[in-house]
Formats: structure tokens, C-alpha cells, sequence
């Protein structure tokens, strides 16, 4: 059984606030795991974009990596993953497969700077800029993470979960752009003679209260939030979605929404504040130090507060920020069905392929599913490649997964045909199955099409409890305008989550 244990104390892979930063103006830091890394060449900023040294970094990818200096050439692999990168080119090889990719590597004098979201993504890492601090946070997937149970909820799935207690502290938060009234950056902000915006019924953050043990954020109306927590430097990050700044957050000079807020708080260093890739309200608290924090929303008083230095309990006796580290989370390897040539079924209406819809539906679960601190999901693919069949096997065996989980979109001749049907093969995986797919058919909605033994060579060659789920039918006009809208995905996503939960924690 795995081990799991309880702290508190968060860590998300989310980036903090961009910034346009010139190449050489400032030394960037790279930390890896939280280690700060020695290196010979700073990375670089271009263009709003982030590259890492080649040549210091390569360790750091667990892969065989080979520079070709006569032809540009950059060859990094290990047991999946097959990546060429070539430095006047903006596509790479990805298993031998053609992908484009926004920034090319450059060379500044005489070192090799690779863009650091290509090895991100196709080396399972997650990386962090802060601009404030310079540095680039790097964590590759390891064991032991701490993940905050606060997790951002899917606005489509459900409303934040809310508390009428009040005692608080600091916040973090999310929320598009839009002005309003005037807050002073260099004290917190009072709500006397200010005139609270409707903005057409948008959220909107019009002032941040610093109290003693508590932060407040005053909106127009109610403000949805999510939060999480990075270490070294310690701070707190809270995003408000669906929300807007007002325009006393907007600084008179250049225009934009950020700005810092400085405070004198034996907890607390300051608060920033940023459009977050200019779509919605992020501050970022700084602490002095690693300490205790609830957050709680009162709709009542459209506020969002801190509590800074206490935990609270929400209704239903959820914790609202009890962190969880779990030691050996159970490994969960998505396959997104089809790919590449092999495009699947084709939507009756849409007639867009069924390898477009088993990758986005796949990165919703991997995202609920990396959200969770029982799990550590991997993907089969997150492009539009072609996998043969044994090698998503394979990749699944070599991780030693606790369970596979293959995607698809059903097809039949007779277009009135709905439903979920889920497959399994060996004994292991019929329990598995059955747990997700009366989950899936609940939640989705669509006719029962009950669980069947098949002999598909993903079920069969994998060593672990394996389930392929057929959401619904592609070929059939109601099921096909479902499975192609985000709230479909989503919900079923989550089902999907809870199934998982249940097999495995109960």
C-alpha cells in the first residue's frame, strides 16, 4: 500500500508573472528541484521568452544528449523521447516526426540556448518564471511532492467553496482585466469614497485590505480564486479568474496593471500584482518565512481573505489548505487513442478526427489528474504524433504505472448508436473498468453500453490494471456535440478522477 502522509505547504506547477526582460541585462538564476544550479552561462530572456544553456543544463535531462556542430544539431533521448532540435529551424523531430515550435534554439556568444518550453514539455518537467526575483524555477517529476489541496477548481465544474468566517490575511488571485476606482500602491488600499465599478456584471478586485493575521480582496461581487504555494523564496500565489483589476491598479506611466504593495507585517515582505499573461488578476504574496494559511470566500461581502497563520475547516469538513505529501503516488499513464496518420473516427457533424478529441480530453483528466496529490500522470502523447500500440504498452510498463487508461471516440454504421462502453482484458483490469465506467456513464450521460472483455493489445500487454474507454459515439450527432464541448470533457474528466479515487483510496 502507499504510503502517504499529511503537511502543510504547497507546491503547484504554475508560472508566476511574465515580464519582458532584455537578454543580458540581468543575471537569471536557474534552480532545479529548489536547487539552486552553478553554471558558467546565465539563461536568457528574449522577447518575452525563455532559453536555458545548453552545454550546463544537459544533466539535468536524465537523457543521452549529443551536440552536432556540423549541421546545427542538438539530439537529446532516452527511453520514449527521440527529440532533434536544429538551430535555423523552426520545427524539431519528435520521434522521428516533424512538430513545429514557436522559438528556435539561438547561440549568443559562442553557447547553445535551447527554448526552455520545448524540453519542458517533452521532458515532464514544469517550470516557473518569476521576473521579480530573475529566476527560473525547474522541477522534474520526483516523488514526495507537496501539492496544495486549495486546487483551482474548474470554473466550468463547479463554484468555489466558500466560508462565513472571517479572520484573515493574505491572498493570491486570479481574474481577467478591467479598471475602476483607486487603490495606492504603496499602502493598502481603504474602501472610503470608493465607487465600486459594475463592469458589466465582471468581478471585479477594487481593493486589497492588510490586516493583521488577515489579507482582503474586495471585489465588485463575488470573486472566484484559486491558490497555491511555492518555496525558496517563500510565497503565496492566489489568481482570480473570470475577475478584473480596477483602474486604481493600472500604473498612470506605462498603462498596465501591476504594481507592488509594500507593508510592514511580521509575515509578510510585500504583495504584487500582475495580469497573469495579460488574461487575469495574480498577486503573489511574499513571506519572511514558510508559515500556516486559509482562504476563504465570503459572497456575502463579495471578499476573498487570507488567514494568515491559522488553517481552517470548509463545509462538509473539507480542509480548506491542508497541504499533502504523498511519498509514492500512484502512477496513471493517459493514452490518448489514434494520432498522427492514424486519425480514428471522423465527427457525423463536424467530421473532425477522433485523434483531435482523445488529446484534449486526455490533457483535461492529465491536468485534474496532475492537480491531485495522490497522482503523478503521464501521457502517451501530447501531440498529434502516431505511437504504435506496443510502445504506449511499453511506456506504461517501463514506468511501472499503477493503471493505463486508453481514450477514444466510438464509431458505428448506424448513426443513432450512443453511448459508453468500456473494455478491459486481463482479470486485473476488470475492476478498474467497472469503477470508471459507472463513473463515466453518470456523469456523461449517455446510455449505458455496459464493460466487454476484449483482447486489445494495449490491454493485453500492459502489466497493470488497464481500461480503454469509448466515451461516446463520434458517429452519432448528440453524442458528437457533447464530447466536443469543454464542459463535457471536463466533467467527465473529473468522474474519471473521482472513479480513480475511489479504486484506489477506499
Amino acid at each position: 500500500m502507499k504510503r502517504i502522509s499529511i503537511l502543510l505547504s504547497v507546491l503547484l506547477f504554475l508560472s508566476v508573472f511574465p515580464s519582458v526582460v532584455i537578454a543580458g541585462e540581468s543575471s537569471i538564476s536557474l534552480f532545479v528541484n529548489g536547487e539552486k544550479l552553478k553554471l558558467n552561462v546565465s539563461p536568457q530572456k528574449m522577447n518575452g521568452d525563455l532559453y536555458i544553456p545548453f552545454k550546463s543544463f544537459i544533466k539535468e535531462l536524465d537523457a543521452e544528449v549529443e551536440w552536432k556542430s556540423n549541421n546545427n544539431q542538438a539530439n537529446i533521448q532516452n527511453k520514449q523521447i527521440n527529440l532533434d532540435i536544429y538551430m535555423d529551424r523552426s520545427t524539431m523531430y519528435l520521434n522521428g516526426s516533424v512538430i513545429d515550435i514557436k522559438n528556435k534554439p539561438i547561440i549568443i556568444d559562442g553557447a547553445v540556448f535551447l527554448p526552455i518550453d520545448v524540453i519542458s514539455e517533452n521532458f515532464g518537467m514544469k517550470y516557473i518564471w518569476d521576473a521579480f526575483t530573475q529566476s527560473i524555477y525547474i522541477y522534474k517529476n520526483v516523488n514526495g511532492i507537496q501539492v496544495s489541496s486549495t486546487k483551482k477548481p474548474n470554473p466550468q465544474l463547479e463554484p468555489i467553496k466558500e466560508t462565513n468566517t472571517v479572520t484573515g490575511s493574505q491572498t493570491d488571485s486570479q481574474s481577467p482585466s478591467e479598471p475602476d476606482p483607486e487603490p495606492q500602491l504603496e499602502t493598502p488600499v481603504t474602501s472610503d469614497n470608493i465607487v465600486i465599478p459594475t463592469n458589466n456584471g465582471e468581478p471585479t478586485i477594487y481593493e486589497i485590505e492588510v490586516l493583521d493575521d488577515e489579507i482582503i480582496f474586495h471585489g465588485n461581487t463575488t470573486l472566484e480564486f484559486s491558490s497555491f504555494y511555492l518555496p525558496a523564496p517563500e510565497r503565496i500565489v492566489i489568481d482570480f479568474e473570470k475577475s478584473s483589476f480596477n483602474s486604481s491598479f493600472i500604473d498612470q506611466e506605462t498603462g498596465i496593471a501591476s504594481g507592488i504593495i509594500k507593508v510592514t507585517h511580521p509575515d509578510v515582505k510585500s504583495i504584487r500584482y500582475a495580469l497573469f499573461e495579460d488574461q487575469y488578476p495574480r498577486v503573489v504574496i511574499d513571506l519572511h518565512e514558510n508559515i500556516e494559511y486559509s482562504m476563504i470566500g465570503i459572497p456575502e461581502d463579495n471578499q476573498v481573505k487570507v488567514l494568515l497563520g491559522v488553517t481552517t475547516a470548509e463545509p462538509n469538513n473539507e480542509s480548506s489548505n491542508q497541504e499533502i505529501i504523498v511519498d509514492d503516488p500512484f502512477i496513471i499513464v493517459i493514452d490518448p487513442g489514434h494520432g498522427g496518420d492514424d486519425p480514428g473516427a471522423t465527427g457525423s457533424v463536424s467530421s473532425r478526427e477522433e485523434k483531435y478529441f482523445t488529446l484534449e480530453f486526455a490533457q483535461k483528466l492529465y491536468d485534474l489528474l496532475d492537480a491531485e496529490p495522490w497522482f503523478q500522470p503521464h501521457m502517451t502523447r501530447t501531440n498529434d504524433v502516431k505511437i504504435e500500440l506496443d510502445d504506449r504498452a511499453e511506456f506504461a510498463n517501463e514506468l511501472g504505472a499503477d493503471a493505463f487508461l486508453s481514450i477514444h471516440g466510438n464509431i458505428h454504421e448506424r448513426l443513432n448508436i450512443s453511448g459508453t462502453e468500456t473494455y478491459y482484458w486481463t482479470d486485473r483490469g476488470l475492476d478498474l473498468a467497472q469503477t470508471i465506467h459507472n463513473s463515466v456513464v453518470e456523469s456523461a450521460g449517455l446510455p449505458d453500453r455496459s464493460i466487454r472483455e476484449v483482447e486489445y493489445r494495449v490491454l493485453k500487454n500492459t502489466n497493470m490494471p488497464a481500461a480503454l474507454l469509448e466515451i461516446g459515439y463520434l458517429s452519432s450527432e448528440h453524442d458528437e456535440n457533447l464530447m466536443l464541448t469543454d464542459e463535457f470533457q471536463y466533467r467527465v474528466a473529473e468522474s474519471i478522477v473521482e472513479a480513480l479515487k475511489e479504486y484506489y483510496l477506499n
